[in-house]
């Protein structure tokens, strides 16, 4: 377990042990979720992982009929 300090701007450094085993990179974005006492950050996925991710998604029936202009 590492431990890390919040800072008085309410930053918090993740460990560099941390950073690599999990190949976070500077800059890349996080969702944070609170989970009763404890916080969770969920890295969000970059533009270009997400290509092709949906593909072959049928769309029928995703939007409300008075969504149709």
């Amino acid at each position: 377990m590492t431990l890390t300090t919040l800072s008085a701007k309410g930053q918090v450094v993740i460990p560099r042990e941390v950073r690599e085993h999990l190949g976070f990179q500077p800059g890349q974005r996080f969702t944070v979720v609170e989970k009763g006492n404890a916080v969770v950050l969920v890295p969000l996925a970059r533009f270009a992982e997400q290509r092709g991710r949906l593909k072959g998604a049928d769309p029928a029936g995703y939007r409300d009929r008075s969504d149709v202009a």
